[in-house]
């Protein structure tokens, strides 16, 4: 799981920093008209901005969580991992909805600019398109979601393993018995004792094989 949420937090970052380029370009390279609407000047300015701030809180957040999420699984107590998973968790939410704003922000600032630089038609027709792209993105959002949800109760864990541990407690074995003497009851006990050895030995193999084919 630790490597899982390293991997998705990359893969947004590089998506946040690669939108967050684009828009900076833009805000650089467009030349606004002298007569164009302030409406929609001032539109294209605070949406363009909002897609700046959104997409490199989305980077700076998942670096953050990266760095010093693996440092914390690595470096901390025992349990640290567990702990660390959590809090990346909780913090994915943050780092999805910041996606999200500046992938929207992104999206209206482009709707701004083409009112600013393109007739009425053309402008009407690029504004419904980017109208439908969002509300395609919002539904296809949801439907995947739901599609690839994880409920708490199907969680994969590791109880049943402990629970295998503690079930057969290995390396708490009493010591072997002693009985008076050295006649046949004390060889008895010594053979009973050499027999629990080896099916100790059995189980700690079948606990082992179960252990793989779990993972």
């Amino acid at each position: 799981e630790l490597n899982l949420f390293n991997s998705n937090f990359s893969n947004v970052g590089t998506q946040s920093a690669v939108l967050a380029g684009f828009t900076i370009t833009a805000l650089i390279e467009v030349t606004i008209p002298d007569d164009a609407n302030e409406l929609w000047k001032a539109a294209l300015h605070i949406f363009t901005v909002l897609s700046i701030c959104a997409n490199l809180t989305c980077l700076s957040f998942s670096t953050f969580v990266s760095v010093w999420g693996s440092q914390m699984a690595l470096r901390g107590k025992d349990g640290a991992v567990a702990e660390a998973v959590d809090k990346m968790q909780q913090e994915r939410r943050i780092i999805f909805r910041a996606f999200g704003v500046g992938l929207f922000a992104n999206l209206m600032s482009v709707m701004a600019a083409c009112w600013i630089l393109m007739n009425v038609f053309v402008a009407s027709f690029t504004s419904l398109l980017c109208v439908l792209t969002m509300v395609h993105i919002a539904s296809s959002y949801r439907r995947i979601f739901d599609i690839f949800k994880v409920n708490d109760k199907d969680v994969v864990n590791f109880d049943d393993i402990t629970s295998m541990f503690n079930k057969f407690p290995f390396r708490n074995q009493p010591q072997s018995r002693q009985a008076p003497g050295g006649g046949p009851r004390a060889r008895r006990l010594q053979n009973e004792d050499s027999l629990s050895e080896e099916e100790e030995g059995q189980l700690e193999a079948a606990l082992q094989d179960r252990i793989v084919d779990f993972l």
